[in-house]
């Protein structure tokens, strides 16, 4: 059974730009069944905001159904402006709080005190 984790924009912006090799590794393991990723319409919003290719980005992993796609709600908005941590990071946060699933991100610091957090070292 693959790990769900929700997968902040941070990693698929090092990965489209190729800024970091772990963040290929990861997508790899991804269409390898060791992961599930998990994105919310945020992450969208932010990559399209990037001029991502967010289609294609996703494509293989919809079609292997290796992406999930997380709406955020209200009771996620409520709870991200009590987290001590900004806007729009105390909503990834939110919504993986939520699911009960750690996020993947480069920006640990964001997240550390918020929610459960793994990084590119923790990627087998």
């Amino acid at each position: 059974m693959s790990e769900l984790v929700y997968v902040d924009t941070n990693i698929w912006i090092d990965f489209i730009e190729g800024r970091e090799r772990r963040a290929h590794a990861f997508v790899l393991a991804a269409l390898a069944c060791r992961y599930t990723p998990v994105i919310s319409s945020l992450v969208v919003r932010e990559l399209k905001a990037h001029n991502c290719p967010v289609d294609t980005l996703f494509a293989q992993l919809q079609r292997k159904r290796k992406l999930i796609v997380e709406e955020g709600n209200v009771n996620d908005a409520i709870l991200a402006e009590t987290l001590p941590t900004h806007y729009p990071d105390s909503l990834h946060a939110a919504i993986a709080l939520r699911l009960g699933i750690p996020v993947l991100t480069r920006n640990v610091k964001d997240f550390v005190h918020v929610v459960h957090v793994v990084s590119y070292n923790d990627i087998k």
